[in-house]
């Protein structure tokens, strides 16, 4: 069971379609999105914040 469920409004991709799930496993264990990924590859950036915040809290 997981402790918390999180509602996002999209999962990460990068350009070609491909979700991101081991970067954003290691995102929120703690590593920062720019040391993850290469942004350039990502189809929206900025989806991948929202992870990092998760992570802070």
């Amino acid at each position: 069971m997981p402790d918390d469920i999180i509602r996002m409004k999209a999962l990460p991709r990068t350009r070609s379609g491909k979700r991101l799930e081991i970067p954003v496993k290691r995102i929120l264990l703690g590593s920062a999105a720019r040391q993850v990924v290469s942004l350039d590859s990502l189809d929206d950036p900025e989806g991948l914040f929202a992870f990092e915040a998760i992570a802070k809290r």
